[in-house]
C-alpha cells in the first residue's frame, strides 16, 4: 500500500449531513429496470454565499429530508445554517439538481434546485422546481412566482447568458417520465426577464420538446462563432448538439460527422486539452461496465 493522500475528515470540519433515503421500490411498479430511477439524488453545489470568499455548499435531501446548507468557517470548517428548518416544507420534494447562480443580478448567488425521483404521480406538483434568494448574507427566501409552471421530474440545471441581455438563462434538463421508463420526457430553456423566468423552449429551441432523458448538459461555444450553444446528454440517447443562432436553438447534431452516440450517457466536461483555440470534450459513458445475461 502506498501512502494515502486522503483521509476521512468529515467530524473534524463539522460537515454532519447524513443522507436519508427515502423507503420506495421502484421494481414493484418496473420490473425491468436496470437500477432505481428514485435514488438518482442527491445533487451538490458550491458557491460563497455570504460574500466571505470562502466556498460553502449545499446538499440536497430525498424526500422526507431537507436539503442543508452549510458555510464554512475560517479554519476551514462548516456550520450548518438554519436553512433545513426554513424550509422545512420542501423535505417534500427530492433534491436532485442544484445550481448556485445570480438570479436577480444583485451580486450573490441565489439557488435553484431541481426537483427529481420516480414516486409520485406523472405531474405531480411535487416534481416543481424551486428558486431561493438570497438576501446576500446567506439567508434565502422561496421564490414564489419566479419560475413557470412546470410539474417535470428533473435531473440537472445550468446557467449561461445564451441571448447576451446581461442576465442568466437557464437550461432546465427533464430526467424520466414516473412510472413509464423510456419513455422521453421534455427539457427547457428558461429566460431571464429582470429575476422571473419564462419558458422560451417552443419558439427558442422546439427540439428539446421529448427529447430523452437527460442527465447533464453544458452551455459551450463548439463552433467558434462567439455564441453559446448547448451539448446535451441522456440515457439512451443520442449526444445532443444544439446550435444557438442568435438565441434560436437548431439541432446540428447529424453534422457533427460523430455517427451514432446513441448510449447511456452521464456526464460531459469542456476545456481546449490541445490548445488549438476550440472546445473539445469529455463525455461520460457506462459503455462495457453494464452487461446483462439473458436468463
Amino acid at each position: 500500500m502506498g501512502e494515502k493522500l486522503f483521509v476521512a475528515s468529515t467530524a473534524e470540519t463539522g460537515t454532519d449531513f447524513v443522507h436519508k433515503e427515502n423507503d420506495f421500490d421502484d421494481f414493484l411498479r418496473e420490473y425491468l429496470l436496470p437500477h432505481k430511477m428514485s435514488s438518482l439524488a442527491p445533487g451538490i453545489g458550491v458557491a460563497d454565499v455570504n460574500g466571505d470568499g470562502l466556498e460553502d455548499f449545499f446538499i440536497g435531501g430525498a424526500i422526507g429530508q431537507s436539503g442543508a446548507l452549510y458555510q464554512q468557517n475560517a479554519n476551514g470548517t462548516f456550520t450548518a445554517t438554519s436553512f433545513a428548518a426554513d424550509h422545512a416544507e420542501d423535505a417534500k420534494m427530492e433534491d436532485a439538481g442544484i445550481l448556485f447562480f445570480d438570479a436577480d443580478n444583485d451580486g450573490d448567488m441565489d439557488l435553484y434546485v431541481a426537483s427529481g425521483g420516480n414516486e409520485y404521480p406523472e405531474n405531480d406538483s411535487r416534481y416543481a422546481d424551486r428558486l431561493y434568494i438570497n438576501d446576500g448574507s446567506g439567508k434565502f427566501t422561496r421564490a414564489a412566482d419566479a419560475l413557470p409552471a412546470i410539474t417535470v421530474s428533473t435531473s440537472v440545471v445550468t446557467a449561461s447568458d445564451y441571448d447576451k441581455d446581461g442576465d442568466m438563462d437557464l437550461f432546465v434538463g427533464g430526467r424520466q417520465v414516473p412510472g413509464r421508463y423510456l419513455a422521453s420526457t421534455s427539457s427547457y430553456i428558461l429566460q431571464n426577464n429582470n429575476g422571473k423566468f419564462t419558458d422560451v423552449s417552443q419558439k427558442m429551441a422546439p427540439d428539446l420538446k421529448d427529447l430523452g432523458m437527460v442527465t447533464s448538459a453544458l452551455w459551450t461555444d463548439f463552433n467558434n462563432d462567439n455564441q453559446l450553444d448547448l451539448i446535451i446528454t441522456g440515457d439512451w440517447m443520442e449526444l445532443t448538439f444544439l446550435k444557438n443562432n442568435g438565441g434560436k436553438f437548431e439541432n446540428v447534431s447529424a453534422a457533427t460527422g460523430l455517427g451514432n452516440t446513441t448510449g447511456w450517457w452521464q456526464s460531459i466536461s469542456g476545456a481546449d486539452f490541445d490548445n488549438d483555440g476550440d472546445m473539445d470534450y469529455v463525455v461520460g459513458n457506462f459503455g462495457t461496465n453494464r452487461r446483462y445475461r439473458n436468463t
